[in-house]
């Protein structure tokens, strides 16, 4: 450097200090820290909701069909209207037949309430040889009519279970009962095959196989003991009775679907209660099995009572009535949340894998 020109702090006699400007935090690098640190987060709960028992589901199904009597009267009267024809049939033949027989030389009335002696009803038979043909006449329509009816007794209490608002009115039920009839009705066609199905595979060509493979030549009087073929007769039409059970339970299943995801597809919705059903079987078995076993608690409460005299003969056919219909609105409210509580389990765990 040239000598003349010299640093003027130097000349001065103050040292020079460095700078470091890099060292310095800037606005524009506090901005990228910002950016760059990720936030804290919470931890993330379990997915799916609480799982409520089948006891729950019940429960609040049955308190759904009680919180409306409206609806519960209609389907008393109606069910009371479609068994008239064959109770008029049957006690018209009854006066004509039955009134000359029991004179009892004892002058002690029989107790036709509860026991009656087995000549009368064969006397009755042997008088009335028509009414078998009469019966049949009328139970036919009878059986149809009331398998409709199931159908909209059924679709009324699944879609006032699956709609949002829960209306009371006789008028919401049978709106709602009109909505899903005939797909319900589609289902039961569809579902009359597997009925059949089932009856071929245990009383026909393979069921006398399963047979002939427990006892010899099939027939239950040359079994090694009468306890053999009562237990092997006994176990076969109780396997018949639970097979009958899950396909009823796998239609009522894909019902519920049909009604939660407010599809039509009669098809579709069986394979989804087929899928439903083995997807939690004893869920599906053990809600329908406490519905029937609350419905037969009823019957033989009710049945007690007026055995002891507790209340009137006549009561039974209003309380039986009763208690069948608030049973099966506790059963298909039931089904309903069991489908909707598995279908928004898997819809959380579809929405916790995707996130992930």
């Amino acid at each position: 450097m040239n000598p003349d020109q010299q640093d003027p702090n130097r000349l001065a006699g103050v040292e020079g200090t460095t700078m470091v400007v890099d060292a310095l935090p800037t606005d524009s690098e506090q901005m990228t820290t910002n950016a760059v640190t990720p936030p804290a987060t919470a931890p993330r709960p379990a997915p799916g909701p609480h799982r409520r028992s089948v006891v729950a589901h019940l429960l609040s199904g049955l308190g759904m069909a009680l919180a409306r009597p409206r609806v519960l009267l209609a389907l008393i009267c109606c069910s009371l209207l479609l068994a008239l024809p064959t109770a008029v049939t049957v006690y018209r033949d009854a006066l004509d037949g039955v009134a000359l027989l029991v004179e009892n030389p004892n002058d002690q009335p029989f107790d036709f309430l509860w026991v009656a002696p087995d000549w009368i009803f064969g006397e009755w038979q042997r008088s009335s040889p028509g009414l078998s043909r009469a019966l049949g006449s009328s139970i036919t329509p009878s059986i149809i009519a009331s398998s409709l009816f199931g159908l909209l007794v059924c679709a009324g209490y699944m879609g006032i279970a699956a709609s949002r608002r829960r209306e009371h009115s006789l008028l919401s039920f049978l709106r709602e009962g009109g909505t899903w009839f005939f797909p319900f009705l589609r289902t039961w066609l569809f579902a009359l095959p597997m009925f059949f199905a089932v009856t071929w595979l245990f009383w026909s060509t393979p069921g006398e196989w399963l047979m002939k493979q427990l006892l010899p030549e099939g027939k239950p009087e040359l079994a090694a003991s009468e306890s053999i073929a009562r237990w092997v007769n006994t176990s076969r039409e109780v396997f018949y009775l639970l097979f009958l059970l899950i396909v009823e339970v796998s239609i009522d299943l894909g019902r519920a679907a049909m009604v939660v995801g407010r599809r039509s597809s009669a098809l579709l919705a069986i394979l989804r209660g087929i899928g439903q059903f083995m997807f939690e079987p004893l869920r599906a078995l053990g809600l329908v099995g406490f519905g029937f076993a609350l419905e037969l608690a009823w019957i033989a409460g009710c049945i007690e009572l007026a055995r002891r005299g507790l209340v009137p003969m006549w009561s039974l056919a209003l309380l039986l009535p009763f208690g069948r219909f608030c049973c099966r609105g506790a059963r298909y409210a039931g089904l309903v949340g069991l489908v909707r509580e598995t279908r928004t389990s898997s819809l959380d765990l579809v929405t916790e894998v995707s996130e992930e």
